[in-house]
C-alpha cells in the first residue's frame, strides 16, 4: 500500500482517539451542584419550550372543578396549562425553595453549563423505623430518552443513598420503563391527580405554613355517633399508638418514644405536616401526610403530595377515609396549591376516584436503595 494510505489511517486513528479522550474528560468533569439564577437560559433549552419560551404546554390533566365536587374536574374540557415561568419569578421561587430545604440540583458539564436538572425532596417518615424517601421532581431534559437525564438520575440516586433514604421515587410515562430499569427503577404504583385551582403566574412567591395548621372537625358528634377531629401529629402522641396504625399500611419497626419524637420534629415544617384523625375518646384512627412541592419552572407553583394515607381497619367503609382525603385537599387549597398528587395501588383507584382524583398518563417508579 502507498505510504500516504498508512499516514491517512494513522491520522484518522489519532483523531478518533483524541475525540474519545476529549469526550471522556468532558463526561468526567460533570458534577451535580445546586441550581443558580444564571442557569435560567440553560434550563429553558432543556424544557419542552425551546422554540417559544412564552408558550404553554397543555397537560390535559383536567378541567375546572364543579361546585358540587371541588376535587373533580369536568370531563372533556382541558384548562390547566403548565409552562415555563419568567426569569423574575424563577429567581424569587429559587430563593424560597432554598429557604424551604427543597433544592433543585443541576448536572453541570463543560464550562459549568447545566445539562440536566431535578428537584430533590427528602420526605421524612415514621415508617421503617423512621426512614426517609427521596422524591425526584421536575426532571429535565424533558426528552425521556436523553442521556443527560439518566446521568443526572444516577447521581441523584447516590445523593439519596447518602441522605439515608430507603427508596427514591419519580413519576414518569410508562414508555420510560426500559431506560429507568437500567438504573434499577421498577414500576411501583399508579399516579393520580386532582386539579382544583388555576395556577398563579408571576407575582410574589406563595408562602405556605403547614407548621401553623390548626385542628379542624372532620365529623361532628351526633346521636349515637362519635365525633372525629383532624389535627397535626404531636410529639406528645404515643409511638405505641401511632405505629400500629401505620403498620396497617406498610412496614413499621418498633421505635422508642424519644426516637419517635426526634423523627416527628423532622417531619414538621412549612412544607410538610403529618395529620391524624382523633376520635372523641382520644383514639387515633387515621393518618395522612401532606407534603408540598415548590416548582421552580412551572406555572403551578405549589403541588401537594398526599402520602401514607391509612384508616383503621375497623372504620373502613364508614366514610372517614373519604373525609380525611378531602380535608387534606382543602388544606392544600388553603396553602395555595392548584393540584394534589398521590400514588396508590390499582385496587385503591376506585376509592380515590370518589375523592376527586383521576389517573394521569404518568406512573410511579421506585428504586429501593
Amino acid at each position: 500500500m502507498p505510504p500516504t494510505y498508512h499516514l491517512t489511517a494513522s491520522i484518522s486513528l489519532a483523531l478518533a482517539l483524541g475525540l474519545v479522550v476529549y469526550m471522556l474528560r468532558r463526561r468526567a468533569s460533570r458534577v451535580l451542584r445546586f441550581i443558580r439564577p444564571c442557569d435560567w437560559d440553560a434550563l429553558c433549552r432543556l424544557g419542552p419550550h425551546q422554540q417559544n419560551r412564552s408558550s404553554l404546554m397543555d397537560l390535559a390533566l383536567a378541567s375546572p372543578p364543579t361546585q358540587s365536587s371541588p376535587g373533580r374536574p369536568r370531563e372533556g374540557v382541558s384548562y390547566l396549562r403548565v409552562g415555563l415561568i419568567d426569569r423574575a419569578a424563577f429567581v424569587s421561587r429559587l430563593q424560597e425553595s432554598e429557604r424551604d430545604g427543597q433544592p433543585t440540583l443541576v448536572l453541570a458539564g463543560h464550562a459549568d453549563v447545566a445539562l440536566a436538572a431535578a428537584t430533590f425532596i427528602v420526605e421524612h417518615k415514621l415508617l421503617r423505623g423512621g426512614s426517609c424517601a427521596a422524591h425526584i421532581e421536575e426532571l429535565l431534559p424533558a426528552a425521556a430518552r436523553s442521556v443527560q437525564r439518566y446521568e443526572a438520575l444516577a447521581l441523584l440516586l447516590e445523593a439519596a443513598a447518602r441522605a439515608g433514604c430507603y427508596k427514591a421515587i419519580l413519576d414518569a410515562p410508562p414508555y420510560a420503563a426500559a431506560p429507568l430499569a437500567k438504573l434499577g427503577f421498577v414500576p411501583s404504583q399508579a399516579t393520580l391527580t386532582a386539579v382544583f385551582g388555576t395556577p398563579s403566574i408571576g407575582g410574589q412567591p406563595i408562602s405556605p405554613r403547614l407548621d401553623q395548621v390548626e385542628p379542624r372537625s372532620l365529623v361532628e358528634p351526633a346521636d349515637g355517633q362519635a365525633g372525629f377531629v383532624l389535627r397535626p401529629l404531636h410529639a406528645s402522641d404515643s409511638a405505641a399508638e401511632v405505629l400500629p396504625l401505620l403498620a396497617q399500611l406498610s412496614e413499621t419497626v418498633p421505635m422508642s418514644q424519644s426516637r419517635f419524637t426526634e423523627q416527628l420534629l423532622k417531619m414538621q415544617g412549612r412544607l410538610q405536616v403529618p395529620l391524624v384523625v382523633e376520635r372523641c375518646d382520644g383514639k387515633l384512627v387515621g393518618c395522612i401526610t401532606v407534603l408540598l412541592q415548590r416548582q421552580l419552572l412551572r406555572d403551578d407553583e405549589l403541588v401537594a403530595h398526599l402520602e401514607d394515607v391509612v384508616v383503621d381497619a375497623g372504620l373502613r367503609g364508614s366514610g372517614i377515609g373519604r373525609k380525611l382525603v378531602l380535608a387534606a385537599v382543602r388544606l392544600a387549597q388553603e396553602q395555595g396549591c392548584s393540584r394534589a398528587v398521590l400514588n396508590c395501588k390499582e385496587h385503591n383507584i376506585p376509592f380515590y376516584s370518589k375523592c376527586g382524583f383521576d389517573r394521569c398518563d404518568l406512573m410511579c417508579f421506585a428504586r429501593y436503595l
